[in-house]
Parts: C-alpha cells; structure tokens; sequence
C-alpha cells in the first residue's frame, strides 16, 4: 500500500514535471537573428569627455553598460553643453556610444578618427586584432573600419565584439544556454515546491478514499506528512531570507550608486570649474595673440613699405650713379682732349719760344751787323777820332744792367 501510494504520488509529479517542462522549453528564447540597434534616443547634457560622458550616462538611465551595446543610447547632437562647440575637428567622439550616422560621415574625414584606422591587439594571440573604429564605435563601422549605412550590429559582428571586450555580456548563443539552465533550476525548485504539495493533497485524497486504513499506514503516512511540511517550511524559509538578502543588497547597491553619483556630480563641477577656468584663460590668450599678431601685422606692414621705399630709392640711386659714370667718362674724354690740346699748346709754346730766341739771335746779329756798317760808314765819313768820341757817347748812353743777386 505503501509502495503504491508512493508510486501514484511520484508519477504525478513526474507528469505535471514534464509538462511544466516541456511548456518552459517551447517558450525559452530563441537565439537572436536580428541586427542589434541602439537601446533609445540620449537627449541629456553632453560632454566631449569621454570617461565623464559615460559616468553620467550611467547615473541617468541606470541600465547603461559600456561593455554591453545593447544598452547603448543613440547621440543625435555632439554639440558641448557647457562651452556649445562641436569639437569634431580636433577630438574623437566619446566611446562605447552611438551616433547618428551623418555626423560620423562628417568627423571620419578630419584626422582624430582617420588616426583610429590603425588595428589594436585585443591581448590575446589567438583573437588577433581589431580595428579601432568597430571597438569603439561599432554601431558606426563596421570589422573593416567602413562607414555603415545606418547604425546597427548585425549579430555575427556583435558576437566577435563581445568575445573581445564583453567583460561578463553573454553572447546571443550563451545567452540561449544560460537562459536553459536558470529555466531549469528554476523548474527542479518549482517541481520539489509543487510535488510536495501534490503529495500531501494526493495522500489526503486517498485517505477520503479509503474505507478501511491499517493503522501503522496512518502512522506512516502522518510522519511524510509532517517531513513534507517541515521541507515546504524550509523552502519557505529560505526564499524568505533570500528575498531580504536580495532586497539588503539592492538597498546597499542604491546606496553605492547615489554615493558614486553624489560623487561623479562633484567631479563634474570641480571639472567644469577647471575646465571654464581653462577655457576663459584661453579666451585670454587668444585675444592676446590677436592684439599680438595684429601688431606683428601692422610692424610687418611697416617694414614692407620701408623696404619698398629703400629698394625705390636703391633703384633711383642705381640709375643717378649710371648717369654719374657716363657724365664721368664724358669728363673723363674731354679730360682727355684738355691735355692733349694742352700738350699741343706747350709744344707750340716751346716752339714758338725756340723761334723768338732764334729771332732774337739774328736780330742781334743784324744789329751788330748794323752797327758794325754804320761804323765803317763813320770812319769813311768822320775819321777816326770822331768815331772814338762817338762811341764813347752810345757807350755812356747805353744803360748797364744790374748784377743779379744770388739768394
């Protein structure tokens, strides 16, 4: 009796087991086939830091996971909300988000993210390399680095991403295999619950059934009663202490993530503090380089114009000097002709002197020769002593010359 009892008892909960079973099984979930999209739209603040972009992120959704891309949210703006300037140009886009797939066309031309084509090794050699566009940015580009036509993951690539940098995301697959065993722990934990319940309605029906019971089965039956009760007691027990661990924990897991978020807030402004006292120093240097350069500009200008000036003046003094050299050898020539016509006129100075002293000479020799037949002509006419007395006369007449005096 015993042994029947027992065996009724255990073959409907092996029935109602398998049932349960075969229902969870059919709707276990499927393995993912689709291509993974963006979890939302992020319309909040926005940060070209990456780190502070993530933390913040995290504190505002709750569910953001920067190693799972199924909770990333799309970015529409890339504008800062603190200083409103998107710096496309000389920064990369924060990581492990999503962007709208016109404003990555536009930043992949510029070199923060041209410098990203290059391959990053993942750590270990038997998962090679990856390029650094699909890790960071893997709803944008695709394992090659390309540009994709819209931003999505399709699942082959999303299962490579996550082999790589999943740090505890299951995989579509694993997932599948997970999902199996917890379903299964979870219907082994219904079955004992719900078969020993099933037992002891079973064991009463039984008794209501029955005329005439042996005593000792009573007996025996009262005792798997009693242990049934104590066991569902214990199960209860358990899952009552379970539930306020779990509750403990995500009080202290609340408690954790508002100190954390109490503590990113105040990073942040400390962070803005510097970063505004950064940028209005920059501002400040700015302004100042403009004054500078627009100094340099005005001294450049300056120097230009003199330069322009002096090279006139070089020019003008080039062409004042060629004239001066022609005016010089015109100078020079006539220089030339002076003393040649000088030399002529000495030589016919010498000349003309030469023939002086040689007039002179036949002068004086004609004279003498005058006087010389003037004196015969006297002593013919006159005598002797009448020429005596006559040139003592012209010799009286005649005025002496002064000795010259030796300086």
């Amino acid at each position: 009796m015993r042994f029947f009892s027992s065996t009724i008892a255990s073959n409907l909960s092996w029935s109602k087991s398998a049932t349960r079973l075969s229902i969870l099984y059919l709707n276990s979930p499927k393995m993912v086939s689709k291509d993974i999209e963006p979890c939302g739209s992020w319309s909040g603040d926005f940060t070209w830091d990456g780190y502070f972009m993530r933390m913040h992120m995290k504190t505002v959704t709750r569910k953001y996971d920067m190693h799972d891309p199924r909770t990333w949210p799309l970015v529409r703006a890339t504008i800062s909300t603190e200083t409103g300037i998107d710096y496309g140009r000389s920064k990369v886009p924060p990581e492990y988000l999503v962007y709208e797939q016109a404003l990555m066309k536009d930043n992949d031309q510029y070199r923060p993210l041209q410098g990203q084509r290059k391959k990053y090794s993942c750590g270990d050699e038997t998962k090679g390399s990856m390029v650094n566009l699909f890790r960071y940015w893997p709803f944008n580009y695709n394992l090659k680095g390309e540009l994709r036509g819209y931003p999505h993951i399709p699942p082959e690539e999303f299962e490579e991403w996550v082999s790589h940098y999943g740090r505890g995301v299951r995989t579509t697959t694993e997932e599948m295999d997970v999902k199996k065993t917890v379903d299964s722990a979870t219907l082994d934990a219904t079955t004992d619950t719900d078969s020993s319940e099933e037992a002891i309605n079973d064991i009463m029906k039984m008794l209501d059934s029955t005329d005439t019971v042996a005593s000792s089965r009573v007996t025996e039956l009262e005792e798997e009663l009693d242990k049934t009760r104590k066991e569902s007691l214990e199960a209860n027990l358990r899952a009552g202490r379970a539930t306020k661990h779990a509750a403990v924990i995500r009080d202290r897991y609340t408690v954790s993530v508002r100190k954390f978020s109490t503590q990113v807030r105040e990073q942040l402004d400390v962070y803005n503090k510097h970063y505004r006292n950064f940028v209005c120093q920059e501002r400040t240097n700015l302004s100042n380089s403009k004054k500078l350069l627009a100094t340099m500009t005005s001294k450049y200008e300056e120097t230009k114009t003199r330069a322009e000036d002096a090279e006139k003046a070089s020019e003008e003094l080039g062409e004042a000097t060629a004239n001066h050299e022609k005016d010089l050898e015109k100078s020079r020539k006539e220089i030339e002709r002076l003393e040649a016509e000088v030399k002529q006129s000495n030589e016919n100075i010498a000349t003309a002197q030469r023939e002086t002293v040689a007039a002179k000479q036949e002068a004086l020799m004609a004279k003498q020769q005058i006087l010389k037949i003037r004196e015969e002509l006297t002593k013919k006419m006159w005598g002797t002593d009448l020429l005596k007395r006559k040139a003592g006369e012209d010799l009286a007449k005649t005025p002496r010359k002064k000795p010259k005096k030796e300086v």
